[in-house]
């Protein structure tokens, strides 16, 4: 319908996109090759398909599409620098970052909490307006864990203009979620992830002890603190294009990127992921506030 060498350019795209991008081989593929245009913006991507319509099309025809697409281009990158000169994260955000290692038992989970409720509420009497803790620090969401947490839902009761989020995971049927627990107002909120670590976390073969996969989930990884808009991308979803894309569709204000990278000590994927989250909070035009366990 539209001639060869355009229906090439479409094609490529396309294919680039299915295979890197949406589930199911977006829900065990990362580092995807267009991440590091999402780092640029729209921008980025208007460049990389330029690129791809320049190789696919060859000078002669690519000529008129490059004048557009520069201007097209100029266009978006100006929006992009706007939105990021006054993307700044709010006064009072704190991400707390630990040094807790590898959690493998409920004693463990318990010690983690009680120390790092005693820190939250330091920070809370210090006049922290949110406070954010690492992945999974407080483990399984049961009695005994809300009982520990008790004092920070009762400080919030008193105030309201002050939030935290605890890195949890939830019972769910025979498994978990992966979640964060937004404490505000006196009352606990459970924040799910929608794409845990395939096979480590996630085990399809297995329900007993594996947590919930839901890639097409249709509640959105988004919050409010107050009257800001605030998504959330739970560790392994920092590396993915898919969950990030969706909360494209939402407008976030503020980008929360909790991690436990305890397993990956001494490695590179920390810092991948790291880069992986500012990506996404430039694509999106959005400071991003960080909290991970070593």
């Amino acid at each position: 319908m539209i001639g060869v060498p355009y229906a090439g350019v479409l094609t490529t795209v396309f294919l680039s996109a299915i295979s890197t991008v949406f589930p199911p081989l977006g829900i065990i593929g990362w580092t995807s090759p267009w991440l590091g245009a999402m780092s640029a913006g729209w921008t980025g991507v208007m460049l990389v398909m330029l690129g791809i319509a320049y190789a696919t099309l060859g000078r002669s025809q690519a000529a008129a599409g490059l004048a557009i697409g520069l201007s097209t281009t100029a266009t978006l990158w100006a929006g992009s620098f706007a939105l990021a000169a006054d993307s700044h994260a709010p006064a009072g955000w704190v991400g707390v970052n630990t040094n807790l290692g590898h959690l493998d038992s409920p004693l463990s989970y318990i010690e983690a909490s009680m120390r790092l409720e005693q820190r939250t509420m330091a920070l809370l009497h210090n006049g922290a307006h949110v406070v954010l803790l690492p992945e999974t620090v407080a483990g399984p969401w049961r009695a005994g864990t809300e009982a520990i947490w008790r004092p920070v839902v009762r400080w919030t009761a008193a105030h309201r203009n002050q939030t935290v989020f605890v890195g949890s995971f939830v019972p769910h049927g025979r498994g978990y979620i992966d979640a964060l627990v937004q404490i505000h107002d006196g009352q606990t909120r459970v924040l799910p992830d929608h794409i845990p670590v395939p096979f480590s976390m996630w085990h399809p073969w297995r329900p007993e002890g594996s947590f919930r996969m839901a890639p097409f989930s249709r509640e959105p990884e988004m919050t409010k603190v107050g009257a800001l808009r605030v998504g959330y991308l739970i560790c392994y979803e920092q590396l993915l294009m898919w969950p990030a894309l969706n909360l494209a569709f939402h407008n976030p204000q503020i980008l929360l990127a909790p991690a436990n990278d305890w397993w990956a000590r001494g490695t590179d994927i920390p810092a991948i992921q790291r880069a992986s989250a500012k990506a996404w909070g430039a694509f999106l035009g959005v400071p991003v506030l960080f909290a991970v366990n070593q």
